[in-house]
C-alpha cells in the first residue's frame, strides 16, 4: 500500500510563524522518528506530529520527545503514542520545551487509591507509581495530605 503525501499537520492556534520551528519526518522505524530541522530543538524538547482526519484516514495526532542529535541536522525523537500514519515528510513541530504532565485531581485521586492498596506503605506505593520514594512524598506534601505512620506491632 502506497503512502500518499501528507497534508500540512495543523498546529496550535495562536502560534507566532515566526517562532515556530517546523521540521519534515525523514525515517520512521517502529516508535523511533528521525526528523530534519534548520534549527534543531534542543534534547528533551516535545515534538508534535498532527494532522486532521481526510479521506478515509484518521487523525495523526503524536508527541514525540527528542533523545539525540544525530547529525546534518536531525534529530532522533521516541514517540509517546502508535506512529501508525506517520510516513516520511510530515511537518513535525518543535514545541521548545519538554513535555509537561498535569498535576491536579486526577493526580491525587490516583495516589491516595495507590496508597489506599499499598495499606499505606509508601515504598510499595512509589514502586507501583513509577516515581521515586522522595517525589511521592513531596507529592503528598503538596496536596497537605498527612503522611501514613508506620503502625506500631499488634502484641501476639
Amino acid at each position: 500500500m502506497a503512502a500518499t503525501a501528507p497534508e500540512t499537520a495543523t498546529v496550535a492556534p495562536g502560534a507566532p510563524a515566526t517562532a515556530r520551528n517546523v521540521g519534515r519526518v525523514v525515517q520512521v522505524i517502529g516508535p523511533v522518528i528521525d526528523a530534519e530541522f534548520d534549527r534543531l530543538p534542543d534534547i528533551y524538547n516535545a515534538l508534535v506530529i498532527r494532522q486532521p482526519a481526510a479521506e478515509g484516514r484518521d487523525a495523526i495526532d503524536v508527541t514525540l520527545e527528542v533523545q539525540q542529535h544525530v547529525g546534518r541536522n536531525q534529530v532522533r525523537a521516541v514517540a509517546m503514542s502508535p506512529t501508525d500514519g506517520v510516513v516520511r515528510g510530515m511537518e513535525v513541530l518543535d514545541t521548545g520545551s519538554s513535555i509537561t504532565v498535569p498535576v491536579g485531581a486526577n493526580a491525587l485521586g490516583r495516589i491516595i487509591d495507590v496508597l489506599v492498596r499499598c495499606s499505606g506503605n509508601q515504598s510499595s506505593a512509589a514502586r507501583m507509581l513509577g516515581i521515586s520514594r522522595s517525589t511521592l512524598l513531596h507529592r503528598l506534601d503538596a496536596y497537605r495530605i498527612s503522611r501514613p505512620r508506620k503502625r506500631p506491632p499488634t502484641p501476639t
